[in-house]
């Protein structure tokens, strides 16, 4: 019996950066797409837009935040990728099983059956933060 895919291909690509008008405004140019506001969580200390072409840029609000080390660290760049999932439920499974720690997540209303992510611990996942986003339509 065939297993079923619970994680599928790339939903959207995260950069770092510390200035977030200069990036929408430079890649608002290079790829012709626009920005909208994502709702800022202030616990995570970061502000964050994404384009048409799922392309998030994030810059730190506060020093502490992670974004902020990571660029203090590692300079701009890659934060992270977006895998599509149909289920979050069962990929949180599926990453647990392989020992990958969940750090991490946002979901609507609160639940995992909505739309949201989980955030893996990017020391489980070859240096990189890794999202597993529900699947949009």
């Amino acid at each position: 019996m065939e297993e079923e895919k619970v994680i599928g291909g790339i939903s959207h690509v995260v950069i770092a950066v510390k200035d977030s008008e200069k990036a929408q405004k430079f890649f608002s140019e290079f790829m012709n797409t626009k920005f909208r506001q994502v709702p800022e969580n202030k616990e995570v200390g970061f502000t964050s837009v994404i384009s048409e072409n799922r392309l998030e840029i994030l810059s730190p609000t506060r020093p502490d935040s992670d974004v902020a080390k990571f660029i203090n660290k590692r300079g701009e760049g890659v934060y992270a990728i977006g895998f599509k999932t149909p289920d979050i439920k069962k990929a949180r499974a599926r990453a647990e099983k392989m020992g990958i720690r969940v750090v991490g997540g946002a979901f609507s209303g609160g639940k995992e059956g909505e739309f949201g992510e989980l955030w893996l611990h990017p020391k489980d996942v070859f240096g990189m933060y890794t999202l597993l986003a529900r699947a949009r339509e």
